[in-house]
């Protein structure tokens, strides 16, 4: 694990990579795993301040409580939680009292094996749409209990050269599909996709538009790279979420928009730059339309 500590507009964030660092650069490693209790020994001053991640966490509160606050939410979180979050999310902890649990960081490349579908299933119905999941039900507790038991050993196999890095990559992904499939996860999934081509359109848009929001704001960016027609994505969209294609992309700048808004000291123009706006006065509009405020007002008041 590797810490860097950069400025954004003034704001101090530290970001977490999986980079080893020692008398020789060495590869990024694909998967990882730490004891919540001593990597909150450990960087406890990054921990508690905003700070964000270049690969994918996966973290088990297995005791403990604290304050937790993801994209503008804040969350108290206790004993036998979850949280999933993707590359670049802003979060910080604080109020840490007696946390343990396990974390396991994982890059992209995991998800690079399988089929375009699977990794926006992951990505899209798995971290996008949970953050914090409380295990409620008894059978995925004892599931995480031995998935989690299972992975700590391969990775500790794994490092000392007894298996090979892509049965890691494997195991990993195997881990990941099972928490897909519990009970918890599953709730949030949307039940009203009845035609699951539909469905997996939609979940490749959205990941698609996570990745590509800056650049590509028509709908016919989207449907052009996903080799649909316009009018059967906004079929898809409209009938897995109720909103149209367009909504989901300004949704995703607005998103960006409040986290530097709020979370650096970038200067309107500089921000409306980011998001791939011509000038501020565009982005100055934009914003009021959807938030119902101005970006300066959003920022003060925030």
């Amino acid at each position: 694990m590797r810490v860097r500590r950069i400025t954004q507009g003034n704001v101090p964030i530290s970001i977490f990579d999986l980079q080893t660092i020692g008398e020789e650069a060495l590869p990024t490693p694909y998967v990882a795993t730490s004891d919540i209790k001593n990597i909150y020994s450990e960087y406890k001053e990054d921990i508690i301040g905003l700070h964000t991640h270049e690969f994918y966490l996966f973290s088990w509160i297995t005791s403990g409580h604290c304050d937790y606050n993801v994209d503008m939410n804040n969350y108290k979180l206790e004993s036998n939680t979850i949280i999933l979050l993707k590359p670049g999310e802003l979060h910080k902890f604080s109020n840490v009292t007696d946390i343990e649990g396990i974390n396991f960081y994982f890059t992209s490349d995991v998800l690079s094996n399988v089929s375009s579908n699977m990794s926006a299933q992951i990505d899209m119905e798995l971290f996008t749409k949970n953050h914090i999941v409380p295990i409620t039900s008894k059978r995925t507790e004892e599931m995480l209990k031995a998935s989690t038991d299972h992975l700590r050993r391969v990775c500790k196999e794994s490092d000392e050269g007894l298996i090979s890095p892509e049965i890691k990559k494997m195991e990993m992904l195997i881990f990941l599909l099972k928490l897909l499939d519990c009970e918890e996860i599953q709730n949030n999934i949307s039940k009203n996709a009845v035609n699951s081509n539909s469905h997996l359109i939609f979940l490749q848009f959205q990941k698609m538009v996570d990745e590509k929001y800056q650049s590509l704001h028509k709908v016919q960016d989207y449907s052009k790279l996903l080799n649909i027609s316009t009018k059967h994505l906004t079929e898809c969209v409209r009938e897995n979420s109720g909103k149209s294609p367009l909504q989901i992309i300004n949704q995703r700048r607005i998103l960006q928009s409040q986290r530097l808004l709020l979370f650096s000291r970038l200067r309107i123009k500089e921000i409306a730059s980011n998001l791939g706006f011509l000038d501020s006065s565009h982005f100055v509009k934009f914003f009021k339309k959807e938030v119902g405020t101005s970006p300066s007002e959003y920022r003060d008041n925030g």
